[in-house]
């Protein structure tokens, strides 16, 4: 498991610079759109594309990102309720294989949508497919890390002391 968690740890360590990358391209984008709309000096015809492609790798590589960090958006009144009892034990499994259904349907249909497109990029002439690759991609990623959480869950659960048996 020690070799499984480097590696863990290592994509961990390449998507946080793929994402700071994708920010810091869109920011400088956007900067350099602004000043020759300000000055106009030269045309970014290629700008609203470059955007595109950035936005959505920066998004999706983002949400897998969240997703392994445990960080994405989610309500926790329920958890928060049943801290400390075995039944926010049986919920985090729960919630764990609902989350890695959606994760398979997401990748499933990013994979549909990556091999459907045939389109170029009007400006760039890049296959439109690669700007949905990030979704199949990211998909793959959370199915993963889902894994990762529903074995750390399990193991945990088997640990329960049977004193502490509270529902």
């Amino acid at each position: 498991m020690n070799i499984i968690k480097m590696i863990s740890k290592k994509v961990e360590v390449i998507l946080n610079y793929l994402t700071i990358f994708f920010f810091v391209l869109l920011l400088v984008l956007l900067f350099v759109n602004i000043f020759f709309r300000m000055v106009p000096i030269y045309n970014l015809s290629w700008f609203d594309e470059a955007v595109e492609f950035s936005f959505a790798w920066l998004v999706f590589l983002g949400a897998a990102l969240l997703w392994y960090k445990k960080e994405h958006s989610r309500v926790d009144l329920l958890p928060d309720l049943l801290k400390g009892k075995i039944s926010a034990k049986i919920l985090d499994i729960i919630n764990e294989v609902l989350s890695i259904i959606f994760a398979l349907i997401f990748t499933y249909f990013g994979f549909v949508l990556f091999g459907r497109v045939t389109a170029l990029s009007a400006i760039l002439q890049i296959p439109r497919k690669y700007f949905y690759l990030a979704m199949p991609l990211s998909g793959i990623l959370m199915i993963i890390y889902s894994i990762g959480h529903l074995y750390d869950f399990i193991v945990n659960f088997k640990k329960i002391e049977v004193d502490n048996l509270e529902f």
